[in-house]
């Protein structure tokens, strides 16, 4: 661990913990494991989507003369579709 830049000290404060806890991540049975994580950009249709949403704030900003990322951020867009989505 110590290659790995890690400070000796939270070594020895949590490796016992940290190899605890891997131990027992080994023996549990695959059937145990929380679903898998569905990444936003992995459901169909975001990518257009997206690209929509982009354009929109883009057409917004022309409009009014604010900068795109002051009306809605990359950001702030994915936090929109995630929480429509989800």
């Amino acid at each position: 661990m110590e290659a790995e830049d890690i400070d000796i000290r939270a070594i020895n404060r949590h490796g016992a913990k940290i190899a605890a806890i891997v131990k027992q991540a080994k023996q549990t049975p695959s059937e145990e494991y929380p679903a898998k994580i569905e990444r936003l950009m992995d459901y169909p249709g975001y990518k257009q989507v997206f690209k929509n949403m982009k354009d929109l704030v883009k057409s917004a900003s022309q409009k009014s003369g604010l900068a795109t990322e002051f009306l809605a951020s990359k950001k702030q867009i994915n936090q929109l579709i995630s929480w429509v989505w989800k």
